[in-house]
């Protein structure tokens, strides 16, 4: 009689999973009392993937924000080792940046500095635990294409196949993935400024690590970046706009600075920074950096100042 009970018992779970709609590119959920348990994981070896939601839990919303998809066409689920995922990039990009020449503004030790960022970013603005994964794997990855420096088109390349090879493995979504590009594609202050995502609601993933990058291009580490690229490409220290020419003033700002100089690029992009940070954390973090930045404007200024 038991055992009559629970055959009956798992038919009706059968059942009810045979009636679940999918939603297209989502996994498939399932409303599960209590005692319907021990039937349910009994019929799991069998049936297509579901997952188990409780009845607090808001329907359509997956394991911590992420509905996983279906395997077909969309890449396996990902594997239970959160951390592996992280561990690869991390040594896919070291040794790429070693091998590279990159020179000190956009290093290894930057790439470090924005998944720190990242990681306290992520803490703070209540980012689930798949999500705090994806966006240290997209700090990781950030500037391994970046058309500032010579080989990017292979370096692109290569990262393409990362990642596609890491979908493949199952330690990331085929979703993830396209998240990953559209972030590294759209995060820079170039591309904002273009308006490249204008009128889109921007994810989550690209607010936490734009800030996080932006967060590392100012402050006295983002003087230090700023005069350390400026010196890489032979800029000036400061140059002032001379005082006969009455020609377009585009090219400097108020007080006659020359943006092309390491100075003028304050002026020109790391002033605006602060008032385009998108996170809490972020415009938190920005306040104090972006006060050391002025102080050592106003200082530098009056020291290089050498006009008649």
């Amino acid at each position: 009689e038991a055992r009559r009970r629970k055959d009956d018992g798992r038919e009706k779970v059968l059942a009810r999973m045979a009636a679940t709609t999918p939603v297209k590119g989502e996994g498939e959920y399932l409303d599960v009392e209590a005692e319907e348990l021990d039937d349910l994981l009994s019929a799991l070896s069998r049936t297509p993937e579901v997952h188990i939601r409780s009845r607090g839990e808001a329907a359509g919303a997956g394991p911590r924000g992420f509905a996983t998809p279906k395997t077909e066409g969309r890449g396996v689920r990902p594997s239970s080792s959160s951390s592996s995922v992280v561990d690869l990039t991390s040594t896919f990009v070291k040794d790429l940046f070693q091998a590279e020449s990159f020179d000190g503004s956009h290093d290894w030790h930057h790439i470090l500095r924005v998944r720190k960022n990242v990681v306290d970013i992520a803490r703070h603005e209540g980012l689930t635990e798949r999500q705090a994964l994806v966006v240290e794997v997209i700090a990781l990855l950030h500037d391994v294409a970046d058309t500032k420096y010579a080989g990017h088109e292979d370096r692109q390349a290569q990262l393409d196949k990362f990642i596609d090879d890491k979908v493949k493995g199952g330690l990331l979504m085929e979703k993830e993935k396209e998240l990953i590009h559209f972030v590294i594609r759209n995060m820079s202050f170039k591309d904002e400024s273009k308006g490249s995502c204008e009128g889109y609601e921007l994810p989550l993933e690209l607010k936490v690590v734009q800030d996080a990058d932006r967060l590392d291009a100012i402050g006295a580490v983002g003087i230090a970046r700023c005069f350390m690229f400026g010196g890489s490409r032979n800029s000036t220290i400061i140059d002032w706009r001379p005082m006969n020419n009455d020609g377009d003033a585009k090219d400097c700002n108020e007080t006659g600075i020359l943006y092309k100089t390491c100075v003028g690029h304050f002026y020109e992009k790391l002033l605006k920074l602060k008032g385009m940070m998108k996170t809490e954390r972020g415009k938190a973090l920005a306040e104090e950096r972006h006060t050391v930045m002025v102080n050592f404007l106003e200082q530098i200024e009056k020291e290089c100042d050498v006009r008649a």
